[in-house]
C-alpha cells in the first residue's frame, strides 16, 4: 500500500472513518502495520469500521453502536466477523439463497 498521507509528527490521536473503504485486504493489512508503528510511538486511534481485518488489530477495544447505550464487545462476538467467516467457509450456502435465478445473458453465454 502506498502511503497517501503522512502522520502529523506532533499528533497523538487520529480519527479514521472507514479507512478500509478504498483498500484491498492486502492494503488493509499494510494499514494495520502502519497503525502498529504509530501506536508503538504512543499514538491512539479511534476508527469507525466494518472491516473484520481492521477490527482484528491486536489489543483493540471494540465498541458497538448497534445497541443503546454503546458497549464494548469482543471481536468474536461481532456480527461482521461471524458473517464474513461463515460466508468465506461456505459461500454457496449464502449465494444459493440470494441468487435464485440466473440472468438469461449468462445462460446464453454458457451455451
Amino acid at each position: 500500500m502506498a502511503r497517501t498521507w503522512t502522520p502529523i509528527p506532533t499528533a497523538k490521536a487520529y480519527l479514521l472513518d472507514e479507512p478500509e473503504a478504498p483498500l484491498s485486504p492486502q492494503s488493509q493489512l499494510a494499514l494495520l502495520a502502519m497503525i502498529g508503528e504509530m501506536v508503538a510511538q504512543d499514538a491512539q486511534f479511534i476508527i469507525a469500521t466494518h472491516s473484520p481485518i481492521v477490527l482484528a488489530f491486536p489489543g483493540a477495544q471494540i465498541y458497538s453502536f448497534d445497541v443503546t447505550p454503546m458497549k464494548m464487545v469482543a471481536y468474536e462476538d461481532l456480527d461482521h466477523v461471524r458473517l464474513t467467516r461463515d460466508f468465506l467457509n461456505a459461500p454457496e450456502r449464502y449465494l444459493r439463497q440470494i441468487v435464485t435465478a440466473r440472468p438469461a445473458s449468462l445462460e446464453k453465454a454458457e451455451s
